[in-house]
């Protein structure tokens, strides 16, 4: 990734977090009403046709599942970017502080 260089600050960070948990929350409540209408479809869409839908849907379910756990995973480690990024500002202020000034006169 030459030439990359992205820039933020924690407090920004921590913001979109809150909205990157809200996204998923939103996500997560759609999905699980899909999922519940697509259950009951057994009660009225019988037969072979109805059964392969409901299968692949069972599939694609469980490849939703597994994404969302992936990025569920998301907010907590930019969380932690954010209070890496917040250390290390308060190590070199404080290291700053400590240099001499009196060098040049």
């Amino acid at each position: 990734m030459a030439g990359i260089v992205l820039s933020v600050k924690p407090e920004e960070l921590e913001a979109e977090v809150e909205n990157m948990r809200a996204y998923l929350r939103t996500l997560k409540v759609h999905f699980d009403a899909i999922n519940d209408t697509m259950k009951n479809t057994g009660n009225y869409w019988r037969g072979d046709a109805g059964d392969t839908d409901r299968i692949e849907f069972e599939t694609a379910g469980r490849t939703f599942e597994s994404i969302y756990l992936d990025l569920a995973k998301q907010p907590d480690k930019l969380l932690q970017i954010a209070g890496i990024y917040k250390s290390t500002e308060t190590n070199i202020d404080s290291m700053n502080d400590m240099l001499r000034t009196d060098f040049f006169v």
